[in-house]
């Protein structure tokens, strides 16, 4: 079983409200679970992420983790968990922060060792106080790289930088910039949406 998780509270919740029926819809079409949560049941919100997922893992699910201020908009590319192995992320490399991977989308599969690693995840100190959670992701990946993937930039396609955007996106994301989300993620629900009413219309 392949899940795709989701977590929002404040702003994210709105985004949420704005892309749930889309997701859901989403994952019927392939046969995922969607699972989204709203209530914080951590030390705070950022940790909710790696929460859910190592549940999911734990529950015997692969993971497609998908942030709240991002819009899976591609309906045609089948199972994209088949395609990847171990734990894999687009690598982002922001000036201020340097290269890293992007937890704000991700593709996790079940098995012992990225169960073992997300639970080192979760115990990892807080190195940063501004990423947080991503930062102590990043720790991980350089303790066991062999167990982190690359994946391209359509899989993670950021609309405010465009050295990150992809031209044929599967998923567009605002990281960061929850506002500009906030405006943008009902266009592109709407446009998802009209393309797979044009291919199902199409003779």
């Amino acid at each position: 079983m392949i899940a795709v998780l989701q977590f929002g509270c404040g702003k994210h919740a709105e985004m949420l409200d704005m892309s749930q029926d889309h997701h859901q819809h989403r994952c019927n079409l392939f046969g995922y679970k969607y699972i989204q949560e709203r209530e914080q049941k951590t030390s705070h919100p950022i940790w909710e992420k790696s929460r859910m997922v190592l549940n999911a893992l734990k529950e015997g699910m692969d993971v497609v983790w998908i942030d709240a201020d991002a819009v899976w908009v591609q309906g045609d590319i089948g199972d994209p968990i088949r395609m990847f192995s171990g734990i894999s992320m687009a690598y982002h490399h922001y000036d201020e922060h340097g290269p890293h991977f992007n937890a704000g989308v991700m593709f996790i599969r079940n098995t012992r060792e990225t169960i073992e690693a997300v639970q080192e995840w979760i115990e990892t100190p807080v190195i940063d106080e501004i990423w947080v959670d991503q930062v102590s992701l990043n720790h991980v990946a350089t303790r066991v790289p062999n167990l982190f993937r690359r994946v391209g930039h359509e899989w993670n396609s950021v609309e405010w930088l465009p050295r990150y955007q992809h031209p044929n996106p599967n998923i567009v994301a605002w990281h960061g910039k929850p506002d500009l989300a906030l405006q943008r993620i009902p266009r592109y629900v709407k446009l998802s949406q009209q393309r797979e009413s044009n291919r199902s219309g199409s003779p």
